[in-house]
């Protein structure tokens, strides 16, 4: 599921709208935990500071344009 929402946040960044919100869906089939934001940010994955500090600049405002709920 990571690898589809990596993609969203990637084809949402670059402007291809349809192809982002299609990854974006495959992740949330895949993995409930893509269903908010919220929820995303939550993974241990973002707990190191340098880390967290990519994702608030790319993956998450990518996640956003891709159409992830906040909540």
């Amino acid at each position: 599921a990571f690898v589809h929402a990596y993609l969203a946040a990637g084809y949402a960044l670059k402007g291809n709208m349809e192809r982002a919100r299609v990854e974006l869906a495959e992740a949330q089939r895949l993995n409930k935990s893509y269903s908010s934001l919220a929820s995303v940010e939550k993974s241990i994955w973002f707990d190191e500071p340098k880390i967290r500090a990519l994702a608030e600049n790319t993956y998450f405002p990518g996640l956003r344009r891709a159409g992830i709920p906040e909540e």
